[in-house]
């Protein structure tokens, strides 16, 4: 279901922020940010995207309790993406809804996506997962499972915190960490989190 575009003559190389845009909406499509109560959501604060065009699908087969989860009467379909929109209408994905940790530290809260990404530039890790674990009360806390770009040579966990404080804040510094070789998969190539999570909980128990 394409819902943006990007052009190529959209791509400026004096603002390398641009080109992690999903670009401006394609022709017959709407689009909106919402909050947690359905409310639009202002230029460059975070919201749920939802969309609306005549290729939305009518509904998942023989299953109309998941259909009202994600199609509203109107034509509006539920992604369960995050994002941002700049002053030119750009859209920018921040994280999956169910993806973001809610720590409780501070008003805001951690976007797994943005620390994976970081993770992954550095240059001894070869990719990383951020997931969120069971805290205090309903509190969860940062945990990152990081795969070294050598097994025989582990990052120092110590910097790798600091590196991540200093670029993202010290809201994003990880709780905890696990090693791993490898990350779990999904039947379509993305890194299972929901899998990873499990086992990890399975490990602490």
């Amino acid at each position: 279901m394409p819902s943006t575009e990007l052009t190529p003559q959209e791509h400026d190389l004096q603002r390398p922020e641009s080109l992690t845009s999903c670009g401006r909406p394609g022709p017959g499509v709407e689009v909106e940010l919402r909050d947690d109560e359905g409310k639009p959501v202002a230029v460059r604060e975070v919201g749920e995207l939802y969309v609306r065009s005549p290729m939305v699908m009518d509904g998942y087969w023989n299953d109309p309790e998941r259909t009202a989860e994600v199609l509203d009467g109107e034509g509006w379909f539920r992604s369960g993406d995050l994002g941002r929109k700049d002053e030119d209408g750009c859209l920018y994905l921040v994280d999956r809804a169910r993806d973001i940790i809610v720590t409780g530290r501070t008003a805001d809260n951690v976007y797994s996506r943005l620390l994976d990404h970081f993770l992954t530039a550095q240059p001894a890790v070869k990719e990383a997962a951020t997931i969120g674990l069971p805290g205090d009360g309903d509190r969860e806390a940062v945990h990152v499972v990081p795969v070294p770009q050598d097994p025989a040579d582990v990052p120092d966990l110590s910097e790798l915190t600091r590196e991540i404080v200093d670029a993202l804040g010290d809201f994003y510094a990880p709780a905890s960490y696990s090693i791993a070789g490898s990350l779990p998969r999904t039947t379509v190539g993305k890194t299972d989190k929901k899998a990873l999570s499990a086992s990890l909980l399975r490990t602490r128990a």
